[in-house]
C-alpha cells in the first residue's frame, strides 16, 4: 500500500514506466475527486440547516408577534412608504411562514419534475443559494413589517426596496453558474434549445440583474415624480436578457 505522500511523489514524476504509476495516479485523482464531492455536499447540507433555522425562526417570531400585533395590520406600503393595504393579524403571522415552507418544499421537488434534472448536479450550490436567499428575504420582510406594525419607526420603503435590490444583486452574481433547466434562470425557447445561448444569456444577465439591484436599492430615495420612469427602466432592463437570448440564437450557425 502507498501512503498519500508516496502517491504525491509518484505524481511528481512522468507516469511512463510500467502500468503501476498510472494506476497510482488514477487512484490519487479518484480520491481527490471523492474528497471534493464530499466537501461540496457538506456545504450543501450546511445550507439546508440554515434553511431549517430560518423557517423555525420565522415560526417562532410568528408565535411571539401574534398576541402583540393589533387586530388590523398594514400589509402593503407604496414606494413613498405610505400604507395602502391592510389585513388581519392572522394573515400577517401565518401567510409568510406558510409561504416560506411552500418555497422550501417547491425547491426540493422541482428538480424531480424537470426534464433536464440531470443538469442540477452541475449547479447544485447555486441552486441551494437561490433557495436560501429567497427564504432569507421573506424572513427579513416578515420581521420588518411586523416590527413596523408594532410601532417601530422603520423607513419601510427604503428597507424593502433595498432588500429586493440586494436579492437581485446576489441572483445576478449567481446567474452564470446556472445550467440549462426549466425552472430557474432566463428560460426562453432559445435558451432552452441551446446550451450556448443559455450560457451567453446568463453571462449577460449577470450585469443586468446587478444593475437592476442597484436601481432597486436607490429607487425609494428618488423623488416621487421619478419613480414611474425608474420602474419603466427596470422593466426594460429585465426584458433585455430575453431579447438578447433571441439575438444570440439568431446568430447560431444553421
Amino acid at each position: 500500500m502507498f501512503s498519500l505522500p508516496a502517491i504525491n511523489l509518484y505524481m511528481s514524476r512522468p507516469a511512463t514506466r510500467g502500468g503501476k504509476n498510472v494506476i497510482i495516479n488514477l487512484l490519487y485523482f479518484r480520491r481527490q475527486a471523492e474528497e471534493s464531492e464530499r466537501k461540496k455536499y457538506m456545504k450543501l447540507e450546511k445550507l439546508d440547516y440554515l434553511n431549517y433555522l430560518i423557517i423555525l425562526l420565522t415560526i417562532g417570531f410568528s408565535i411571539y408577534f401574534y398576541p402583540l400585533l393589533p387586530e388590523r395590520v398594514v400589509t402593503h406600503w407604496n414606494f413613498a412608504g405610505v400604507a395602502d393595504g391592510w389585513s388581519s393579524k392572522e394573515f400577517q403571522t401565518l401567510f409568510l411562514p406558510l409561504l416560506m415552507i411552500a418555497i422550501y418544499a417547491l425547491f426540493q421537488f422541482l428538480p424531480k419534475f424537470d426534464p433536464k434534472k440531470l443538469n442540477y448536479a452541475d449547479f447544485a450550490p447555486a441552486y441551494k443559494i437561490f433557495q436560501f436567499i429567497f427564504l432569507l428575504f421573506f424572513f427579513a420582510l416578515f420581521l420588518v413589517t411586523s416590527w413596523s406594525n408594532l410601532g417601530l419607526a422603520i423607513p419601510i420603503a427604503q428597507v424593502v426596496s433595498s432588500l429586493i435590490g440586494l436579492m437581485f444583486i446576489v441572483f445576478g452574481i449567481l446567474m452564470p453558474k446556472l445550467k440549462s433547466n426549466w425552472f430557474i434562470g432566463i428560460r426562453t425557447p432559445w435558451t432552452l434549445s441551446s446550451d450556448v445561448v443559455w450560457s451567453k444569456t446568463h453571462n449577460f444577465a449577470k450585469y443586468i440583474f446587478v444593475l437592476a439591484g442597484v436601481i432597486f436599492c436607490l429607487i425609494s430615495y428618488t423623488a416621487e415624480a421619478l419613480i414611474l420612469p425608474v420602474i419603466l427602466v427596470l422593466v426594460i432592463l429585465l426584458l433585455a436578457p430575453i431579447i438578447y437570448s433571441y439575438l444570440v440564437f439568431r446568430k447560431l450557425p444553421k
